[in-house]
């Protein structure tokens, strides 16, 4: 007997790469303030159920950067997990 992978868990998988895409090209090209603030917490709310080492290392990274509020929503990301 051979398992299918769920069709619905195929689909939020399909989802989370789309939304980790956005958020990767969020944080790479720059954006409002605004947007870059919340990128932290995107990867965060991305990564709750299954947390990933590549979201654990750009989190890292945006806690150290200039803007106050990403480093600080970097943190709380970071404890979160």
């Amino acid at each position: 007997m051979s398992s299918k992978p769920c069709p619905s868990h195929a689909a939020a998988h399909v989802w989370s790469r789309l939304a980790a895409g956005l958020v990767h090209r969020a944080r790479r090209h720059g954006c409002r303030p605004a947007r870059r603030r919340a990128v932290p917490l995107a990867v965060a709310l991305l990564n709750v159920s299954n947390p990933a080492m590549s979201a654990m290392d750009a989190l890292s990274r945006l806690s150290h950067d200039a803007d106050a509020e990403v480093a600080q929503n970097a943190v709380l990301s970071l404890g979160a997990r």
